[in-house]
């Protein structure tokens, strides 16, 4: 292959055989959930309080030591 074939569009992307075989994806839509806006985002939200302060305590001990 030369430069410009891994330039196209899709040039590095796998091949995937379509035989009809797979289960059908299911998105529910985001109206149709039972989960409010917190609750859905609160999680997202805990993990990276928690990783900003693992982080922030590491920074201050480096500093101390």
């Amino acid at each position: 292959m030369a430069i410009d074939d891994f330039l196209k569009p899709g040039a590095l992307q796998p091949t995937i055989e379509k035989d009809g075989a797979a289960d059908p994806v299911y998105d529910a839509p985001l109206q149709d959930t039972e989960k409010t806006w917190w609750q859905r985002r609160a999680p997202v939200i805990a993990c990276g309080s928690g990783l900003f302060s693992d982080g922030y305590l590491n920074g201050v001990r480096d500093i101390i030591q």
